[in-house]
């Protein structure tokens, strides 16, 4: 009697325990499964807001760099009526359109690295760019300086 007692119990306890097991496996799983979901979304919600950044950071530098070529082309206009200003500052114009053109390229080009990479130089891009934007900006406001009689 002992012993039919001792195995029901016994055989309870396992069953008890396999079940409760199963149970807080299956929790567990669930949790992680919704743990991961939740981490998509997350990056999915990342992946939005930096392409909703870099589409207005690109435009607004484009939109720099088309004013730092219409100044050129002023300066331009002014080396062909102006020979005094044209030899004094040619050199220059060219050299402010060469690095204009570069920092067009440079965003360019940065457009189209991996997603992965971008994300990672993001800040470190975005800073040395808009550095280099503002010391094309002062050169080109420099030169108009420079001129003035």
């Amino acid at each position: 009697m002992k012993t039919k007692m001792f195995i029901i119990v016994l055989s309870g306890l396992v069953t008890g325990a396999i079940t409760g097991c199963d149970t807080n496996g299956e929790k567990k799983m669930e949790r992680a499964c919704e743990n991961v979901e939740e981490a998509k979304e997350d990056l999915r919600e990342a992946e939005m807001k930096y392409a909703e950044e870099w589409e207005k950071f690109r435009a607004e530098q484009r939109d720099m760099i088309t004013r730092n070529e219409s100044s050129i082309n002023e300066y331009r206009d002014r080396t062909k009526t102006d020979k005094d200003f044209k030899t004094r500052y040619d050199t220059k114009i060219n050299e402010l359109e060469d690095r204009n053109n570069k920092m067009r390229t440079r965003l360019d080009e940065y457009d189209q690295e991996d997603k992965e990479k971008r994300r990672s130089r993001w800040d470190e891009f975005k800073r040395e760019f808009n550095h280099d934007m503002e010391e094309l900006g002062a050169s080109l406001k420099d030169l108009g300086k420079d001129n003035v009689k």
